[in-house]
């Protein structure tokens, strides 16, 4: 039996051509394309069906890589509003992290992360561009075949998509990865109320933390150790693919460089994708132990089948957490000029000299290097002090650490190797007494000083 897509509504002055066979035998593989709408044949899932439909979405997407709707209107306004609008954005990206850092920081999916309407005109407001205007264009693309409505292509996600390659091409990084997490934290709103449409409340906390900790150890989640880490693993696949090594079916790398219309709606759809698919595996287990009335009544270690404690896998995860959360405060805010003369009257050095060599870090966008320093030192900090929490970073025990490490003098450790290479480096380029005087202890002062800078940024951080 002959598999017919029959034409609602046939092309004008044209051949009657009822089935997607007759326009490939016609040779009009255009007035295929404009065919939109087909009645669902009975026998949907038969092998013919489902090559005329493969042929059909190759139509499909070899005429939409072509269209550029999108970019044409985005990428100008993105030129010209960025440039003076980014630090206000980085900022507010930031604020937001902070007020969300609870949920983002933990391993368990309890909480709706809320994303207003705020939160994504922050982004328009700073991009110079129309919402409203951005989804008209949007509602005029053309479907994808047996497609009526892409839910998933919001005006937001385009133009996030837009701010993210932007930004990708021309940097600096800090800036590249607060868009890419701004991304994230509004996918986490939405996967989550898909998949939790109840919340997570009552006795569904304690089977979440038992589903939690009782995951197997190749589950994202597990690995990560926090949700923020676990969507950047699972996102970054699509953001930052291998150039070299993209085997991807539609080569991701050639669709962030050309951004097509099409290319733009097929990231937007993989990295929900991506993301839902951890999701989807956590309720499914999630829902399974709140049917058995399975519960853990606190968040402890996870434990195996036998009883035994198993170590989880996140210490890099949380040293990385903290490190963007720290290098991010240092690049979209000013130099606190309070704390960087008080550090610099305490060591007698120049003020103005330690805020130049300061304001050098951020001016040249020296971001691997502050990101290279504070992970050192809080690998360091939780190396030696194993069972310390986050919230001791604003502890004496976190400055005990800190002048212990300063203190180390020619220790071989590499992270006291980094943190010593840095600071000497920022001040050699930013500080003229520094960069000329062959005095022992003056250049202990400067290094004292410019250390306990970055120190006490995160001490006194709240």
């Amino acid at each position: 039996m002959a598999i017919t897509y029959r034409l609602q509504t046939p092309p004008k002055k044209t051949p009657v051509l009822e089935t997607l066979s007759d326009y490939v035998a016609y040779g009009n593989y255009t007035l295929a394309l404009e065919a939109k709408h087909f009645e669902k044949p009975d026998d949907w899932d038969s092998a013919e069906a489902q090559e005329e439909r493969r042929v059909l979405r190759e139509l499909y997407v070899n005429r939409k890589t072509k269209s550029f709707k999108l970019r044409e209107f985005i990428d100008p306004k993105l030129e010209a509003n960025l440039p003076k609008n980014e630090k206000a954005l980085m900022q507010y990206i930031a604020r937001y992290r902070d007020r969300n850092i609870n949920i983002l920081s933990t391993i368990y999916i309890k909480d709706d992360m809320i994303f207003t309407d705020s939160d994504a005109n922050a982004l328009f407001v700073a991009c110079g561009v129309d919402k409203d205007e951005l989804q008209k264009i949007i509602d005029s693309l053309e479907k994808p075949p047996f497609v009526q409505e892409q839910k998933n292509i919001t005006p937001f996600r385009v133009l996030m998509i837009f701010v993210v390659r932007y930004y990708q091409k021309r940097g600096p990084k800090t800036y590249y990865e607060m868009a890419k997490s701004y991304y994230e934290y509004n996918l986490y709103y939405s996967l989550y109320n898909t998949n939790f449409p109840h919340k997570i409340k009552n006795r569904a906390v304690d089977t979440m933390v038992y589903t939690i900790d009782n995951l197997q150890s190749g589950m994202i989640l597990k690995k990560a150790g926090s949700i923020e880490v676990m969507m950047q693993m699972l996102a970054n696949k699509v953001f930052d693919p291998d150039p070299d090594n993209d085997k991807t079916k539609y080569n991701y790398t050639k669709l962030w460089e050309e951004a097509s219309d099409w290319g733009v709606e097929y990231l937007i759809n993989q990295l929900k994708t991506r993301l839902n698919g951890q999701f989807s595996a956590i309720k499914k287990k999630f829902m399974e132990n709140y049917k058995a009335g399975n519960v853990s009544y606190q968040e402890g270690d996870p434990h195996d089948e036998e009883g035994n404690v198993v170590e989880r896998e996140f210490s890099s995860g949380r040293i990385s957490q903290l490190t963007d959360k720290y290098v991010t405060k240092f690049f979209v805010n000013t130099i606190d000029r309070d704390l960087c003369t008080r550090w610099a009257k305490v060591f007698k050095v120049s003020p103005n000299e330690l805020m130049n060599a300061l304001e050098r870090i951020q001016s040249e966008n020296r971001t691997s290097e502050v990101q290279a320093f504070y992970s050192s030192l809080f690998t360091l900090f939780f190396e030696q002090n194993p069972n310390a929490r986050d919230e001791d970073l604003h502890s004496k025990s976190f400055l005990l650490t800190a002048e212990t490490v300063y203190r180390s003098g020619n220790s071989k450790n590499i992270h006291v190797i980094t943190i010593k290479k840095y600071t000497h480096e920022w001040l050699d380029r930013g500080s003229k007494t520094y960069h000329s005087s062959t005095s022992a202890g003056t250049l202990n002062s400067f290094r004292r000083a410019i250390f306990y800078y970055f120190v006490r940024t995160v001490a006194e951080s709240r």
